[in-house]
């Protein structure tokens, strides 16, 4: 197990606390989007089963999605930066027992 650094989990915090804002942002957008940016993190094997999923969904709705991934540490740099810069993707792949959503 690899541990993050100090700039891996800035980035990674400021990406969180940036969510809610592109959220409000995004769900605007992606009611009159065609095309749809999706960022994950992975390895070769992760990449092929996301972008079947994407191309799976894609062919359904009628909609582009620009795939991109990275490794674990740079991910999370470039996402901060994109999310802070006001460009974050419009989808993110995350493991469900990385970020737990509490309803209230």
């Amino acid at each position: 197990m690899s541990s993050l650094t100090r700039r891996q989990f800035a980035g990674g915090c400021a990406a969180l606390l940036a969510a809610p804002a592109s959220l409000v942002t995004s769900r605007a957008a992606l009611a009159q989007a065609t095309r749809l940016r999706c960022f994950w993190w992975g390895n070769p094997e992760r990449d092929k089963r996301t972008k079947t999923a994407l191309d799976a969904y894609s062919q359904k709705a009628g909609t582009q999605i620009a795939a991109e991934s990275l490794g674990w540490g740079d991910y999370w740099t470039k996402l901060g930066t994109q999310t802070a810069g006001g460009n974050a993707p419009d989808l993110t792949r995350r493991e469900a027992n990385f970020l737990k959503i509490h309803r209230v």
